[in-house]
């Protein structure tokens, strides 16, 4: 190795000065095209790349806004007078042990200790279909099983005036 150097030393030393500016000049120009092509080129593409990535989700964004305002359902409007009462008798009929019912306003909340998940669902859907009241808080806990829970419900109305 250290005898390579000394040829390449001296090599360098029997070139013309005029030479050796072209040869230097030339291996600046190959250092600039290759840091340009190997290092400056990918960053400029990646950057580019990126742009339109996040041109593209932008543009995503903005159409799925659009979609949820042209197709936003309204706050359904209240279809009887006396939601409580409307609760106590569908969870009558369906077996639903309701506890600690109280109503503020226009707010209803209660327990129910133990159900199934998948008939609280339909309860509760049916609820709202039938009296235009929304599940404002649920609060879920599992009771022994993965279907069984202990649910703790908060239902909101709006009454139009």
């Amino acid at each position: 190795m250290n005898a390579t150097l000394q040829k390449m030393k001296a090599r360098w030393q029997q070139y013309q000065p005029r030479e050796r500016k072209l040869i230097l000049l030339c291996l600046a120009v190959l250092g600039v095209a290759i840091f340009y092509f190997g290092a400056w080129q990918p960053l400029v593409m990646m950057n580019k790349n990126s742009q339109l990535t996040l041109k593209r989700q932008q543009e995503t964004l903005d159409w799925m806004r659009h979609e949820i305002e042209s197709k936003h359902i309204p706050v359904r409007k209240l279809k009887t007078a006396n939601v409580s009462r409307l609760v106590e008798i569908s969870a009558r009929a369906l077996k639903i042990p309701l506890s600690n019912m109280q109503q503020q306003n226009t707010a209803l909340s209660f327990g129910i200790a133990n159900i199934d998940i998948n008939q609280l669902r339909d309860w509760l859907r049916e609820i709202n279909l039938s009296s235009g009241a929304q599940v404002q808080k649920l609060t879920l806990t599992p009771v022994d099983s993965a279907r069984q829970v202990k649910a703790e419900i908060q239902l909101s109305w709006k009454v139009e005036k």
